[in-house]
């Protein structure tokens, strides 16, 4: 099953590298880098509930093109920062699907804007953004090898207009398929390689013809974990494709 694992992850992460790149104008739901170590892991036991709260902040001063080039902005502030302040809810239960345990998970936070294409020119307004629900989260558990099986779908709840500078949301609706693993390299489930791929489909954006393309997030991380899993250090990663380019 591991080395099965393995293979697929590899063919996957080929066939992305090999498709043809579009020009990424408008940005998708899922924040890169949200999941790293163990992020194939359906993290709390059966019969359990984990709730966190949640800090992000994103600053940028510079615009950069396809090729890392830097733009040379004119009229236009070289500076803007992003906060995002909320609260993550996961739920497992004991009822079992395919051999998986079935939970659901769920995501509310509010910012002081929403990054939807590459621009400085913001205003700041607290406020709910779009909510998150996965009400299918199935998870797997085997003796060196975890793997999860999740869909959920983001709400248009924050604030959108077409074209407004202190929207809190993306005015639209995604759906986002997600699956991967976390492989254990010793049987005390010490050492750890983990990859988590999402997929987002969108609706076109409120008030407009704005269609965004189809998203695909692979993310995780290798690190090692001390006292029975409570602490793990390590390197996560990212990558994201878009793989079909924008209709607008």
């Amino acid at each position: 099953m591991i080395s099965r694992a393995i293979k697929l992850f590899v063919i996957v992460t080929i066939v992305v590298s090999l498709t043809t790149p579009v020009c990424a104008d408008y940005k998708g739901h899922h924040a890169p880098g949200g999941w790293g170590l163990q992020s194939g892991t359906q993290a709390p036991p059966p019969e359990g509930f984990m709730l966190s709260p949640i800090y992000s902040r994103y600053h940028s001063d510079k615009l950069v093109d396809s090729d890392g080039d830097e733009f040379n902005l004119t009229g236009q502030s070289r500076d803007i920062t992003v906060n995002v302040l909320g609260v993550f809810g996961w739920w497992v239960s004991k009822y079992k699907f395919l051999g998986a345990n079935w939970g659901m998970l769920a995501t509310v936070y509010a910012a002081d804007n929403s990054l939807e294409f590459a621009d400085f020119e913001f205003s700041k307004n607290f406020d709910l953004g779009d909510i998150y629900l996965q009400p299918i989260n199935l998870g797997w558990h085997l003796k060196q090898a975890d793997f999860m099986v999740t869909y959920g779908i983001y709400l248009p709840t924050g604030k959108y207009s077409s074209g407004g500078d202190d929207n809190t949301g993306l005015g639209m609706w995604t759906h986002e398929f997600g699956a991967g693993t976390t492989i254990f390299f010793d049987p005390e489930k010490k050492w750890h390689f983990s990859a988590m791929g999402y997929f987002e489909i969108h609706s076109e954006k409120d008030d407009s013809d704005i269609q965004v393309g189809n998203i695909l997030t692979i993310e995780g991380g290798l690190g090692r974990s001390w006292y029975e899993g409570a602490l793990s250090v390590g390197i996560a990663y990212y990558a994201q494709w878009k793989l079909t380019e924008d209709t607008i």
